[in-house]
């Protein structure tokens, strides 16, 4: 199957997908596939977004969303029959997602294994908080919805049982503790960097070693890329489906909250603007979350980051894929990344939580 900037060619997805539909869609095979599209430029996947054609009454047909391994991948790792377990299991266990998730295994459809979703109507928030329309737009009221609609969920995924069901195998060997997410993460960066020295980097990862608040909370199911943009909305603001779930993890519950709110805080320094009004501050968001989780939290400070580091470890292997893919990157490659120096400026103002 050909490729143009590391993605596949639509004209022959659309012919190994419309026979599958046949044997496994009659619905959307009947309507017939109107159009297909890459939904975003993200590099961590290959999404590709398949609409119907209405019936004849002007009724919307059923539409679906396929998900293909990435061609050059971000993580060293891309196991789809175990995304479809944890997938099967967070709806199982009463979390909004696109449901429910079919894992394709045999590569004769489309040349590789592939998973099929549901397309979920709704609001999905733009990657910049500050500029999306939805957001912008909203009254303080609406976007103070969103967001505590937002850390409701961080709560509800925090307290699913995860023990004796398909979750557990995503504790691995260190049982979702903080000190195995910081091996992985070591173990990411050296997989992302090969032999390059990147010793700014290094050197944060280590901060966030030497300073990490005690592994004593109890290991809890994390989405692991929660930002508003992979969020469904209802005209309600209320949450209608939890998406990209490819990073899901057991460990501590603020590994969640130091993402979402460290990768907020990171937009606002770097484009030097206030949160629009509205929004919560990261101690009333981390105080709402402790609340729903029933427990204190561990140093949200520090999860932020760390949050900011691992992003930044991403950055490093999204960088090159970029450039192999002959795409733009948003930001610099290597050690010119701005959110080295917002990280290293976070590590000196960091002081020791107490709760």
């Amino acid at each position: 199957m050909t490729t143009s900037g590391g993605r596949r060619d639509l004209a022959e997805v659309r012919a190994g997908l419309e026979a599958w539909c046949v044997a496994h869609r009659p619905d959307v095979a009947a309507a017939g596939i109107a159009e297909l599209r890459h939904p975003s430029s993200g590099l961590s996947n290959e999404t590709i977004v398949a609409t119907t054609n209405p019936s004849a009454d002007g009724t919307p047909g059923p539409s679906i969303v396929v998900r293909l391994p990435p061609l050059l991948p971000s993580f060293p790792h891309v196991d789809l029959a175990r995304e479809a377990r944890v997938h099967a299991a967070i709806t199982a266990a009463g979390i909004p997602t696109a449901a429910p998730l079919v894992h394709e295994p045999d590569p004769r459809w489309l040349g590789t294994e592939f998973v099929v979703l549901p397309f979920v109507a709704g609001t999905i928030p733009g990657p910049a908080s500050l500029f999306d329309p939805w957001l912008t737009e909203a009254t303080e009221a609406q976007r103070r919805d969103a967001q505590r609609a937002m850390v409701r969920t961080l709560g509800a995924i925090g307290r699913v049982p995860w023990r004796g069901t398909a979750l557990e195998e995503l504790a691995g060997d260190g049982g979702g503790s903080l000190v195995a997410e910081l091996d992985r993460w070591d173990a990411y960066l050296r997989w992302a960097t090969g032999d390059r020295p990147l010793p700014r980097i290094v050197a944060l990862l280590r901060w966030c070693r030497d300073h990490a608040p005690d592994d004593d909370a109890e290991p809890s199911l994390v989405w692991g890329d929660p930002r508003l943009e992979n969020v469904v909305f209802g005209d309600d603001r209320r949450v209608v489906a939890v998406l990209d779930w490819e990073l899901a993890t057991i460990g501590p519950a603020e590994l969640d909250l130091g993402w979402y709110l460290g990768l907020e805080r990171v937009l606002h320094e770097l484009v030097q603007m206030d949160p629009l009004p509205g929004f919560a501050t990261p101690d009333e968001v981390a105080a709402d979350l402790s609340a729903e989780l029933g427990r204190p939290l561990q140093d949200p400070a520090w999860h932020q980051v760390f949050a900011v580091v691992r992003s930044i470890c991403v950055n490093v292997r999204q960088a090159d894929i970029a450039a192999q893919a002959g795409v733009r990157y948003v930001l610099p490659a290597g050690e010119a990344n701005p959110l080295i120096d917002v990280a290293e400026r976070w590590t000196e103002e960091w002081t020791p939580w107490t709760s």
